[in-house]
């Protein structure tokens, strides 16, 4: 993958008026992104209630965030930071069990990660626990008509509750382990803002899609190992 995009590390002292997010994706649709870039994939191997919780939540979207073109069904997904992908990725000397599964055939023996430059202020993170909950209101919904106030209801704190990257890297900080990606509220600002989710605990970057080729970079992969710190 190397040979084929820019390293990531060659070129993070020129996104000083951007910033990077990181998406997940396997070596055998590369040669598809290379060509065409990251795609939307609004029928991304979920159950039809799925598609129908995510086509509700974006037509419920507020106004704000319709206009930056964010939208789960035409969404390219990604996580905020690239150290909590770190015990997977870029640590193979205290994971050698892990790489060597992966070098065996494993279940994600083709694993490949992509840093997508992009405007802090046009891109937002959402918390992807609260997903379950706003899927379960829209499954009843859907069942009765009288529960699409709580549909709606959770569906808005969803997307109420996210933020534009650059605020999101201003107020949060990891705290993320080998085991967890939680995301706190900096101890600044716990007690001066009201407003804000005090842990994020899945966050996902919902970027405009689709992402041109141009805007991708190599990060790393499980094909070949390399730190990135």
């Amino acid at each position: 993958m190397s040979e084929t995009l820019t390293h990531y590390d060659h070129v993070a002292s020129n996104l000083a008026a951007t910033d990077a997010v990181f998406h997940q994706t396997v070596a055998d649709k590369m040669d598809q992104i290379l060509e065409k870039g990251l795609q939307p994939n609004p029928e991304r191997g979920r159950e039809e209630y799925w598609r129908k919780m995510e086509a509700f939540l974006d037509d419920i979207r507020p106004p704000a965030i319709k206009d930056l073109g964010i939208s789960r069904r035409q969404g390219v997904y990604a996580h905020p930071d690239v150290e909590v992908l770190k015990p997977v990725y870029l640590s193979p000397p205290a994971y050698k069990q892990y790489w060597d599964q992966r070098g065996n055939g494993g279940p994600h023996a083709q694993d490949v990660m992509l840093a997508i430059d992009v405007d802090p202020d046009r891109v937002m993170v959402f918390d992807m626990y609260d997903i379950n909950d706003i899927a379960a209101w829209v499954k009843m919904y859907n069942l009765n008509p009288e529960n699409k106030p709580q549909a709606v209801e959770a569906g808005l704190r969803y997307w109420n509750e996210g933020m534009t990257l650059r605020d999101f890297r201003r107020y949060y900080k990891s705290k993320h382990t080998t085991y967890s990606s939680d995301y706190e509220l900096r101890p600044e600002f716990v007690d001066i803002i009201e407003d804000k989710k005090g842990c994020f605990y899945q966050p996902e970057v919902i970027v405009p899609g689709p992402v041109v080729p141009e805007s991708l970079y190599w990060a790393a992969s499980s094909i070949v190992v390399r730190d990135i710190v």
